[in-house]
């Protein structure tokens, strides 16, 4: 559901900024992992992405609209990261 979430904000407010924070980077990852899963079988948000990381360096998903969707660890040095939408599992 989160993963859903992220893509229609993203989606329908253009220039949308989303992190994701988690206790380790790699459980956030899951949810751009999840995103990349639901483009495969969805052609319009297939055409609304234009790039998608989904490494355990920059996971991060890109829209053609300007809005972005990127992970973090949620501990202190994740502390300078802004976005309009905070999501904190």
């Amino acid at each position: 559901m989160t993963a859903i979430y992220c893509c229609v904000v993203s989606v329908l407010k253009p220039n949308s900024k989303i992190v994701i924070a988690a206790g380790l980077r790699s459980q956030s990852r899951e949810v751009i992992e999840k995103i990349e899963e639901i483009r495969h079988d969805s052609p319009g948000l297939k055409r609304e992405i234009s790039d998608i990381n989904t490494g355990s360096k920059d996971p991060q998903v890109l829209f053609h609209n300007g809005s972005w969707i990127k992970t973090v660890a949620a501990n202190d040095g994740a502390r300078g990261k802004r976005a309009n939408i905070l999501i904190v599992d």
